[in-house]
Order: structure tokens, then sequence, then C-alpha cells
């Protein structure tokens, strides 16, 4: 079977997805939903779109690189290492390297595109 273009559509209907462990949202009920459009062969890199409803997640060690896109609403994100606060709204575009501890603070819904290499 030949190789094409994948279409990512901003509006597809997403599948929910478990939930974030419980000690890892310190506030409100985040839902999360997903829908892998394309994943390599090895499965070591995806892409898709993602939502979530309001809450705040706590991520202490993420282990994948990731790129987003904001498709809708915003999303604040504390680094742990220093503080420092990011506000990223429809339209921006952000990478978070492995590793990186931060904190999600999502005050409405938000829609992302995706990009993540996972590693063995």
């Amino acid at each position: 079977m030949g190789k094409k273009v994948i279409r990512m559509d901003s509006d597809m209907i997403l599948q929910a997805i478990p939930q974030s462990a419980p000690e890892c949202i310190t506030d409100g009920d985040p839902q999360e939903k997903d829908h892998t459009a394309f994943m390599s062969e090895d499965g070591m890199l995806t892409a898709g779109v993602w939502e979530s409803t309001a809450g705040t997640i706590v991520v202490e060690e993420t282990p994948v690189d990731e790129f987003c896109y904001i498709i809708s609403g915003n999303v604040e994100i504390t680094n742990h290492v220093d503080d420092s606060k990011e506000v990223f709204k429809t339209g921006d575009a952000f990478f978070m390297p492995k590793g990186i501890a931060m904190t999600w603070h999502v005050s409405e819904n938000v829609r992302k595109y995706y990009v993540i290499r996972e590693y063995k």
C-alpha cells in the first residue's frame, strides 16, 4: 500500500481517553479526548488532535517530545524549573521537550494538534 497525505481536520470527532491519574489532577475534572490521525510503523511517532475540558494537570516529567498547535481555547503552562508561566491561545504553537516538568491550567476547553515522538 502506498503512502498518502493524511488530513487532520480541526473539528474531527474525538474519542474519550482514560483520565490522567488522580494524583496529577489538582483542580477540576478535566476530561480528555483524542484522535490519532497518524502513527509510524514503529509506533514511535504519532500525530493527531487532542482536547481537554477545564482543569489543572500536573506533569512531573513528560516521557516524550511534543509539538503542539492550539486550534481553539487556551492553556497556561507553568514550568516547574523556574515557575515561569506561558499562556498559549488559538493560533499559537509550542514545543515541549522530553523530561519537562510542568502544570497545565486549562480554564476553558482547549483543542490542539500534536506531533509526539516517543522513546524506547
